[in-house]
Parts: C-alpha cells; structure tokens; sequence
C-alpha cells in the first residue's frame, strides 16, 4: 500500500491517494479524498484512461462534514472519498507493486487543477 498527499497549487486544501493491491486480488485499489472540487472526478476518470488503466469499478461518495470545534477548529463542508477499482488495460491484471507509486501521482496530479484539466480535452 502507498499513500501520497499534496496541497495544491496556491490551495489551502489538500488530497490523498491511497494506491493499494492488498484489498481485493483481482484489482487495484486507489482511494482518493479531498475537497469537493467541480470536475475533479472527470478529471481523474480521464487521467486514469490516459494512462493505461481500465476502471473496473467505482464508487464516488461525498465525505460528511466534519465537526472539528472542540479543537478551536472551524467546521468543514465535507469533501470526496472516491475509490477506483481497475487493471492494466494490456493486461487485464492488477498493476504492479513497483508500478503504484506512478498510478497514483497520475491520479493525484490530475487533482491538482480539475477545471484546467478538462479543457484539455474538449
């Protein structure tokens, strides 16, 4: 399992992705949470494809609010846990353990600037 996390650029907000081969024997697992970003999940579909993967499932959900007062903290609105199911698309198997940390900086990078993202390919 591999875990990477990045604020974004000029952000205050941060995301994860969690790159695993241990949950399920047929698939990889990537788990990405963050801010409820406009685009986001189209953009991490679109980078996933771009590099070679073949989602076999997903399940995207929106993260409940978080009430963090009694630290002094003010509430958050919440944000994304997304998990995608998939294989290397020549092979059709799960990727390699010496090939996650590459899937996952794919994923994690296509969260960066969502909106940008898309515009590439319209």
């Amino acid at each position: 399992t591999l875990k990477l996390r990045a604020l974004n650029d000029g952000q205050d907000f941060e995301f994860t992705v969690e790159a695993s081969n241990a949950v399920r024997p047929d698939v990889t697992a990537l788990t990405v949470e963050g801010p409820d970003v406009d685009g986001v999940l189209a953009s991490m579909t679109t980078a996933l494809a771009m590099h070679g993967c073949s989602i076999v499932e997903i399940s995207a959900k929106r993260a409940p609010p978080k009430d963090d007062s009694s630290l002094g903290l003010i509430k958050s609105s919440g944000g994304i846990k997304d998990v995608f199911f998939v294989v290397n698309r020549e092979t059709g198997e799960p990727f390699e353990d010496d090939e996650l940390e590459n899937v996952a900086q794919t994923l994690l990078e296509a969260t960066r600037t969502p909106l940008r993202n898309l515009d590439t390919i319209q």
